[in-house]
């Protein structure tokens, strides 16, 4: 695997690496934290309409989502599981090269799609 990003003790996350074996196809396979309280698990979808979906059934269960962040290299929800567990629900938006991890602008998932669309093909300008 490759050292594909990461952040320093002084960064807001603290320390932090992202490791890929496949960095033409995938922004990072594993993030590590210094900071257990950022650990998690994610889960992969492949539509923004699959995002979408995803978090109104999060919200119609009234699990209280945590955050959402435009990555650059993917859109992404987060919310505890019942046992309290950290999960990611993401979509990849193809900008791998655009932006390095950490990475963590706030994501508003009610926007519509052509919105949402655009902060990434800016990025990506």
């Amino acid at each position: 695997m490759q050292v594909v990003g990461g952040s320093g003790a002084d960064h807001p996350l603290g320390a932090s690496a992202f490791l890929c074996s496949r960095p033409n196809e995938e922004s990072h396979e594993i993030a590590l934290f210094a900071n257990p309280m950022y650990a998690h698990v994610a889960f992969k979808v492949s539509t923004l309409a699959e995002l979408r979906s995803f978090h109104a059934r999060v919200l119609a269960r009234k699990l209280p989502i945590k955050f959402s962040f435009n990555h650059g290299v993917s859109f992404a929800f987060y919310f505890d599981d019942p046992d309290g567990h950290t999960i990611e629900i993401y979509w990849p938006t193809g900008a791998l090269e655009s932006y390095r991890q950490p990475h963590a602008e706030p994501l508003d998932l009610t926007q519509p799609d052509e919105v949402l669309l655009a902060q990434v093909a800016h990025a990506s300008a």
